[in-house]
């Protein structure tokens, strides 16, 4: 597995975007927002020239996080070869518990799985 990128929870893509843009100057790429309904959630990826990806993810899913102040929402690493295989040799090396069976699929198709730490309660 390779890091692919940090998920940031935020009540409006545009006003963080644009405070990110005028702090950060070496930004190569933004994607188009996109909504994924079945998360209700709207996502936006910025890339920067070192290739670290920055997703803003707004909308009921990261709600309860906005009203908490925690906007570091997820780190997501991008899988190589064999997914369960991959969540399978994390679970059992006892870092990272598996809280769902089914992991996500967004609009666009990708599979994202959710691992938690076990240090973070599924509560």
């Amino acid at each position: 597995m390779k890091f692919h990128h940090l998920g940031i929870a935020c009540k409006s893509i545009s006003k963080t975007v644009a405070q990110f843009k005028a702090h950060h100057h070496n930004i190569v790429n933004i994607s188009e927002k996109i909504h994924d309904p079945e998360q209700d959630a709207t996502l936006q990826i910025l890339t920067l020239d070192d290739r670290v990806r920055y997703e803003f993810i707004s909308g009921n899913m990261v709600k309860g996080l906005i009203k908490k102040n925690i906007e570091l929402y997820h780190v997501c690493f991008q899988v190589q070869n064999d997914l369960q295989e991959d969540i399978k040799r994390l679970v059992k090396g006892g870092r990272f518990c598996f809280p769902s069976l089914n992991p996500l699929v967004c609009s666009v198709g990708d599979m994202w799985p959710f691992l938690k730490p076990h240090t973070v309660s599924s509560s």
